[in-house]
Formats: C-alpha cells, sequence, structure tokens
C-alpha cells in the first residue's frame, strides 16, 4: 500500500470497510431468508397435509392436485417469495465470490508488498554493513596512524628533554 498516497490508502480502507459491511448485512438477509423459506416450506408442507387428509376424508373419486387445493392468492405469494428467495441466494453468493476474489488480491498484495520491503530492509542492510566496514577500516587506519604519532611525539619529547639535559 506504500504505492498508493494517503488519500489513496485511506479511500481503499473505506472501500474495504464498505465490502465488509455489504458482506455482512447480506449474510444477514441470506439468513433471514433461509429462516423465511424454511418457515414458508413448513407452511406449505402443512397446507398439503390439510390437502391430502381432506382428499382422503372426502369421498369423492376425482383427485385435485395440491395446487389447486391451496388458495391461489397464498399459491402466487409463496412462489413469488420463492423467486425473491433464489434471486438473493444468488446475489449473496455473487457478493461472496467477489468478496472472496477481493480477499486473494489483497493478500497477494499484501504478500508482494511485504517482499519487496523485505527486499530493501535487505538491501538497506546490506549498505549498513558495507558502510560499518569502511569506518571500521578507517579508524583502524587512523588508530595505527595516531599511534605512530604518539611514537614519532614520545621520540621528539625524548630528545627534547635531553637536549635540555644536556644544555640547560
Amino acid at each position: 500500500m506504500s504505492d498508493l498516497n494517503r488519500d489513496e490508502q485511506l479511500a481503499f480502507l473505506e472501500c474495504m470497510g464498505k465490502l465488509q459491511k455489504e458482506l455482512d448485512s447480506s449474510f444477514q438477509r441470506y439468513e433471514r431468508l433461509s429462516q423465511t423459506t424454511k418457515e414458508l416450506q413448513e407452511q406449505l408442507n402443512q397446507a398439503k397435509s390439510k390437502t391430502q387428509h381432506s382428499i382422503r376424508v372426502s369421498s369423492i373419486g376425482t383427485s385435485h392436485s395440491n395446487e389447486t387445493l391451496l388458495p391461489n392468492m397464498e399459491l402466487i405469494e409463496l412462489r413469488a417469495e420463492n423467486a425473491t428467495l433464489k434471486q438473493d441466494a444468488r446475489n449473496f453468493e455473487q457478493i461472496s465470490s467477489n468478496y472472496a476474489k477481493g480477499m486473494e488480491e489483497m493478500v497477494g498484495f499484501v504478500s508482494s508488498y511485504t517482499e519487496k520491503m523485505n527486499m530493501k530492509v535487505k538491501i538497506v542492510h546490506d549498505e549498513y554493513l558495507k558502510m560499518y566496514d569502511a569506518l571500521a577500516a578507517e579508524r583502524m587506519s587512523f588508530s595505527k596512524k595516531n599511534y605512530k604519532d604518539v611514537q614519532a611525539l614520545d621520540k621528539v619529547k625524548g630528545w627534547l628533554l635531553q637536549a635540555l639535559e644536556e644544555n640547560p
């Protein structure tokens, strides 16, 4: 994400937050729809059992289909609700798929970003080691030169002291 400026990063994070909220609300909607589907299925089963019971009770020899025995409005409502539930389930699957793809892209981006940062850290570390070695070599060189200078000064000091002793 370092390739993005601060505004782009904030926009990206905001978009990810909205996507997460949408996924959460879709999941909640899917759970409600699933519950509604179960309830409608139970109602349909109850209606079928009532119809079958009424068919058994009646001594009429004609068979009626279960659909014609249900009130037409209720059947239309059930079919419309079923179509809506199927569409919502498809929408939820699509949102889930898009979210999964987005997360895969994010993981790929994060891993490539991490790899780039690790390479940069390694380069900086290698440069630091080179600088450290160069400074250590320079220090050693200065230390040797300083030691030689101190020895030379000690010799000069010795000569000066000797000259003072000889010529007071």
